[in-house]
Formats: C-alpha cells, structure tokens, sequence
C-alpha cells in the first residue's frame, strides 16, 4: 500500500489547468496535482510515464534536480541517487527505491526512501535527506485524453524553518513540476 493511499485531501487552489491538493501530514505536508491532458499531444499514459523513466529526459524536465542517476536494479525496482539545489532546498541528495506497475489500467510511476548499505555515500557539500516519497499516476479516459496526477510527501529537513513558512513554497513546487512536466510534451508533440 502507498502511504498516499489513505489521505484525505482537500482541494486548495486551480491554477491555470493544474489542481492542487493538499493534507497537513503533522512534521511535513502531503501535496497532490491533478490536470488533464488532451489527445491531441499524440500520447498515451504508457508514454508519458516512459518520459519520466528517462533518466536524462528528467532533469531536462526538472531542471532543478542537478542528479537523477540509477545506481542499481533491484528486484523490487531501481535504486536511483537524487540531487536537488534551489532555495530553501539548497544541496539536498537522497536515494529513492522507484517502481512501475499498471493497476488497472493506471500507470503508476511511485518512489520510496531506499537506505540500503550499498548506495552512495554522504556528500560533504549535501544534506542527505531519508523521508522521501511520491508516486505519478497517468489513466487513460474513455474519451482518449489522459488524467496526470502527482503526489509527494517529503520531509526536506529544513533548519529553523517551520513547517508553515516553507508550506506556500512546497505547494509552489508542486503546482510548478506538473507545469513543467507539462511544458515539456507539449514542446515535443
């Protein structure tokens, strides 16, 4: 089970095509975006999932992640070193354990902490970050447009920062990597 699966969201704001969600999590925040994607792209969900399964193509998305590099497969799924750098989450790096499956007809792209002995070690110049979690979900709809939704919980470890300064950031963030990932296919149709 996801840790997505039980939260009760509650809608906080639509801006342009993107709905943002959003739960208090107690220590951290849970966010979701939801947008539809028109069948006009050419695409289907398989193929926007296979997007972010390219590791190059992923930074070229999120421009703001500096390393997304797999380290291992496993036999739950690839072990993937991350590296993110922009204010307030300057040099942060943390291992995620990624999986794929189909659910029904829902394409599911989710990550989890991985903390395994084998991945890379601390960096000097990073905080190492140990509460990662987020998943993509892409459905295909009967009338051939695509529902895209992102969810993310993560604890960043922010130092002498509460939870309620940094939350309008975090829902910023989020709102914003749906856009971008959004730009992205609609430049590449």
């Amino acid at each position: 089970a996801s840790p997505f699966d039980s939260v009760k969201w509650e809608k906080s704001n639509t801006d342009k095509n993107v709905t943002l969600y959003y739960a208090n999590g107690g220590d951290c925040n849970y966010y979701k975006t939801e947008t539809i994607v028109d069948k006009s792209c050419g695409y289907k969900a398989k193929d926007l999932m296979k997007i972010l399964l390219d590791y190059e193509k992923y930074r070229q998305i999120f421009v703001k992640t500096t390393a997304f590099s797999p380290v291992k497969e496993t036999n739950k799924g690839t072990v993937i070193y991350c590296r993110i750098d922009f204010s307030p989450m300057k040099d942060r790096d943390y291992h995620i354990l990624m999986t794929v499956n189909d659910a029904g007809g829902t394409q599911i792209l989710e990550w989890k902490p991985y903390n395994g002995m084998d991945v890379i070690g601390e960096q000097k110049d990073c905080q190492r970050v140990n509460h990662v979690y987020g998943r993509w979900l892409f459905k295909d709809l009967p009338d051939g447009n695509i529902s895209v939704s992102t969810e993310y919980y993560n604890n960043w470890e922010y130092k002498n920062l509460p939870l309620k300064t940094v939350t309008p950031f975090e829902k910023n963030v989020a709102v914003n990597n749906m856009k971008l990932f959004l730009r992205y296919i609609s430049n590449t149709k």
